[in-house]
């Protein structure tokens, strides 16, 4: 299969914004459409009706601003230019990143983005999954969702992680309320993104925040 054509760097970084504002079961649908999964597959998988996935598909489509399942395809897998060219600072060495996201095309994205600035990211679904990834190698920083889809939110993460690890860590969540923020803040986040976030000023705290951890 040839590779997808890569799509203008704004329209891509449009992509990316609309990505973010869908809600986690629009971006199911989406990540399954993607897969190439039929009506009927996705509400089998998501135990939900075939006319709940038809509904959640169109808004997909409409809100994508695609008209077929390959556009829509094409948007999502294009290879992602960098925000504004070359990296904003230079780091002396790669800070390791661990990105706890639920939701594989946003985790895809914001990993390949931070690779491509420069940073070794890697990403991951959970709680469960960064333990086993921090016990390949500690992170310098986290960015942890807030919503993960078990027991254990980013909020605990967050206080778990910079207790007993001392590491950095930006929450970046659908959820800005004042209390989103100040709960984050005050569990030891460094710093709290409202998505859509733009991967360039992403990059830009990551590469402050390790600036001043490996001054510490």
């Amino acid at each position: 299969m040839n590779a997808p054509t890569p799509l203008p760097e704004q329209a891509h970084n449009t992509v990316i914004g609309r990505l973010q504002s869908l809600t986690p079961r629009q971006m199911q649908v989406c990540e399954l459409v993607v897969e190439g999964l039929t009506n009927k597959e996705i509400a089998e998988r998501l135990d939900i009706t075939v006319h709940t996935v038809k509904v959640h598909r169109a808004e997909v489509m409409r809100q994508m601003a695609v008209d077929s399942v390959a556009e829509l395809v094409r948007a999502v897998m294009a290879p992602q230019p960098l925000e504004g060219g070359a990296p904003l600072i230079d780091v002396a060495r790669p800070l390791r990143v661990i990105v706890v996201e639920d939701q594989d095309l946003l985790r895809q994205l914001m990993t390949r983005s931070l690779n491509q600035f420069g940073h070794h990211a890697v990403g991951v679904r959970n709680g469960y999954e960064l333990a086993d990834e921090w016990a390949r190698g500690a992170a310098d920083i986290l960015v942890v969702d807030i919503e993960l889809g078990t027991q254990e939110n980013g909020l605990d993460l967050t206080a778990r992680f910079r207790q007993e690890n001392g590491c950095g860590v930006i929450i970046v969540s659908a959820h800005g309320r004042t209390d989103d923020r100040i709960a984050g803040l005050e569990r030891g986040a460094d710093a709290f993104f409202v998505k859509p976030v733009s991967f360039k000023e992403l990059h830009a705290a990551i590469t402050n925040l390790g600036k001043r951890l490996r001054k510490a």
